[in-house]
């Protein structure tokens, strides 16, 4: 080998081992360094998308309706007024009685319009967890969004710091293939390899876009033009325990409280329908206008006296196949609400156990590739691409290294993301920001 020779073998060592250096330190940094803005940034989209989304504002305006309808239901029916006219006179010792004008007011039955008035305040409760229920599912769904972007991103910096070495490499592989070091066969190897890196690059940068749109949909916000990312994710250790997460979410799961808020209103529907058995009653009165009466040709006395009539009246409850059915309706709602709770509930714990084994292996991956893995196969690298400069290792293992660096360190970023996705949903379930 000779003078110039061995000199461009130096530089090109140099230089690669370098820029190996270089990559795998910004690399790394990315994945320890905390973001301050991390939270702060993703709980404004979180909030954009909760005063933005229509459907939110649907269920606020159904829920609205829901209470207004309780002053409805509470209040007395309309009165009836009714006006009659005597086609044939009724002679009286004052007078005919020409025709008459009433006014009725029906009552319901004591208990009766109090019952209505928490049936319907029952139903705008369920209104109402039925909006924090969906503020929750969006907020989960900001929260995936958020994440996948964000690993996303991350493949593409790490896909184009490979690059960058696969493109150095190819420059070592020239001039060693000129200098008639190395087989033709290395060039073609890193070409291909390089290839297939900038391919996979691209279709990584067109999902970019397919997401940002998922997003700026989810957010009602057509007008954002890129998502503020942290550099990194920071990552605590935490442990929950089953039975915690199970009675937080009875006590905060809005749509484990609206499964038991209609067991209530079917309980309070069955309590109302009872009370369809007595009957309503309505009180009235009638005024009844009367003529003047004549005797030969002189008015009597006190005739033309309009007199005043008081009424009562009451509903009659008689047919009885009608209100039995309805009280058999109203006792199967309640065991239909009742088997419905004990349904979510059941499932709710299984959710909450897959999710807490789901955050045990996103804990055990996690410190497997940043604690093991990752440095390995950094050192494996460095340690390749080293045998490789001074021809005692092949080119196709040092591929082989690269690549499996680049997929320890996107598992660990993967797994990361996830980690937070999967706390996201348990923070769905238990219905409380963990």
């Amino acid at each position: 080998m000779n003078f110039y020779q061995k000199q461009n073998q130096r530089i090109h060592r140099t230089h690669i081992t370098n820029s190996i250096t270089i990559m795998i330190f910004f690399l790394m940094m990315n994945s320890i360094i905390v973001n301050a803005g991390e939270s702060s940034c993703l709980d404004e989209y979180i909030q954009t998308a909760l005063e933005n989304n229509p459907g939110i504002k649907s269920l606020y305006h159904n829920w609205q309706s829901e209470i207004q309808q309780i002053a409805v239901v509470r209040g007395l029916p309309n009165p009836t007024i009714g006006f009659g006219y005597f086609l044939q006179k009724v002679e009286t010792a004052v007078g005919p009685q020409e025709y008459k004008l009433g006014i009725t007011q029906m009552i319901p039955w004591f208990g009766k319009l109090k019952l209505q008035g928490n049936i319907q305040t029952l139903k705008a409760e369920i209104s109402h967890y039925e909006i924090q229920q969906r503020s929750n599912e969006i907020r989960s769904d900001v929260i995936q969004k958020y994440y996948d972007y964000y690993l996303l991103n991350r493949s593409i910096a790490i896909t184009k710091q490979n690059v960058a070495l696969v493109r150095h490499w190819e420059n070592l592989v020239r001039s060693k293939y000129t200098s008639a070091q190395q087989a033709y066969g290395d060039l073609l190897n890193v070409q291909i390899e390089l290839r297939q890196i900038e391919e996979n690059l691209t279709s990584l940068q067109e999902q970019r876009e397919v997401l940002l749109g998922h997003f700026r949909a989810l957010l009602n916000s057509p007008e954002l033009e890129e998502i503020a990312l942290p550099d990194s994710l920071s990552f605590i250790t935490r442990s929950f325990e089953p039975e915690i997460i199970e009675s937080i979410f009875k006590k905060r799961n809005p749509k484990y409280l609206a499964a038991q808020t209609r067991i209530e209103l079917a309980e309070t529907r069955l309590k109302h329908q009872k009370l369809n058995y007595y009957p309503d009653f309505g009180i009235g009165t009638d005024y009844i206008f009367t003529g003047e009466k004549f005797i030969n040709g002189s008015k009597v006395s006190g005739s033309g006296k309009d007199p005043f009539v008081a009424s009562v009246s009451l509903s009659m409850p008689i047919w009885l196949k009608k209100q039995k059915a309805g009280l058999r309706l109203a006792e199967y709602q309640i065991q239909s609400s009742l088997e419905n709770r004990q349904h979510l509930e059941n499932q709710l714990n299984a959710e909450i156990i897959d999710l807490l084994n789901q955050i045990e292996d996103a804990h055990r991956r996690i410190y497997l590739f940043r604690n093991d893995l990752i440095p390995k196969s950094i050192e494996l690298l460095n340690t390749s691409e080293t045998a490789y400069i001074t021809g005692n290792f092949d080119f196709k293992s040092l591929i082989d290294a690269q690549r499996k660096y680049l997929h320890f360190l996107l598992e660990y970023e993967r797994s990361l993301a996830e980690y937070y996705q999967i706390l996201a949903e348990l923070e769905l379930l238990s219905g409380i920001s963990l």
